[in-house]
């Protein structure tokens, strides 16, 4: 089985992930991990240069990683051209690692849920939680201050965008005896 999972920043994710991996055996593949891979190769950064310049390059042509987000995040043109050119490349790689990986059981984490996403995923799992307990989260595990913490929660989908591209929520505002209990109930009712 593939599950999708996805969420905001604080929702939980990795919680659920750690869950699916250590408790049921499920392969992790998180997407942002494989976009980051993927951004150092040397096939995206020459699709990319095509249509941003070699401005985008550091002194070793490499991917200059400051200046290219200020591109993308300054125009929503230049971001969902990065799109068009990343997320292919992206889902190609963890259909790559699924066809073989010698696991049956896979859980896929992406923060940008799309219709590639949830056709990929036999079920996808919207992890979310108050934002409240999000804000709590990011102070206390990643040391962000209040107030960045929610410019970060605004800055990302809200939460009808996820809902848009899954099956289920999964609500990780409690305890993780909570979630687990919440999960294994939620995995049943999917075989």
């Amino acid at each position: 089985m593939i599950l999708g999972i996805t969420g905001g920043v604080g929702a939980g994710k990795s919680t659920v992930l750690d869950i699916l991996n250590s408790k049921y055996g499920y392969e992790i593949i998180r997407t942002d991990d494989i976009a980051k891979e993927i951004m150092e190769s040397t096939e995206c950064i020459s699709r990319l240069i095509c249509h941003f310049g070699k401005d985008i390059l550091n002194d070793e042509s490499k991917l200059d990683k400051e200046k290219y987000a200020a591109l993308i995040y300054a125009d929503k043109k230049n971001r969902d051209i990065s799109d068009s050119i990343i997320h292919p490349m992206v889902w190609e790689k963890v259909r790559k690692i699924i066809e073989t990986a010698p696991s049956k059981d896979f859980a896929v984490e992406t923060a940008l849920p799309s219709g590639i996403f949830k056709k990929f995923c036999d079920k996808v799992i919207f992890v979310k939680a108050d934002t409240s307990v999000r804000i709590d989260r990011l102070m206390k595990n990643r040391n962000y201050s209040e107030e960045y913490s929610r410019k970060i929660i605004a800055s990302q989908l809200k939460d009808e965008n996820f809902m848009r591209f899954s099956d289920v929520v999964l609500d990780n505002s409690g305890s993780i005896k909570d979630i687990e209990k919440e999960l294994e109930g939620l995995l049943k009712s999917f075989r």
